[in-house]
């Protein structure tokens, strides 16, 4: 399963081609997780909330679709594609606790300090505070990899 940060779309080459490796090899359906946050403060009035969501939804939706038809045509299946809204490493920890056949969780990283103001939230948050729920590894792959890099690793 491999966790799309809407924050970090365009450096998600590394990550996904890792994960798609990793599907091929063991023979495994590959899933692309989304999560956004719903909106807070003073976008919660109803009207407001509900047309932030749909666009939130709308174009985080595209976006994993592109994704996804990049992991098929890179493991020659098209993956399963799940968009949630709450909170990122809430929902993830659903998602595996619901699926015993999820086995590894998949993040990127940008371990460079400054690199996007830091690590994405959501892997922060499932490799700090939430890590003691997780009954499956978390593979963090650095989102700076070259392709050949990433195929020596995979």
């Amino acid at each position: 399963m491999l966790v799309v940060d809407e924050s970090r779309l365009s450096r998600m080459r590394a990550p996904l081609r890792f994960a798609c490796r990793r599907a091929r090899a063991t023979g495994s359906r590959l899933a692309l997780v989304g999560v956004y946050e719903p909106p807070r403060g003073e976008y919660a009035w109803l009207s407001a909330a509900q047309a932030i969501r749909g666009e939130a939804k709308t174009d985080f939706g595209t976006a994993l679709a592109q994704l996804a038809e990049n992991a098929a045509g890179c493991t020659g299946e098209a993956p399963m594609v799940l968009l949630r809204e709450g909170d990122p490493a809430q929902e993830v920890c659903a998602l595996i606790d619901a699926d015993p056949g999820i086995c590894n969780v998949i993040v990127g990283l940008d371990v460079r300090p400054s690199a996007m103001g830091g690590p994405p939230p959501s892997a922060t948050a499932l490799l700090n505070s939430h890590c003691n729920r997780l009954r499956v590894p978390v593979t963090v792959v650095p989102r700076h990899m070259t392709d050949s890099e990433v195929d020596m690793i995979s």
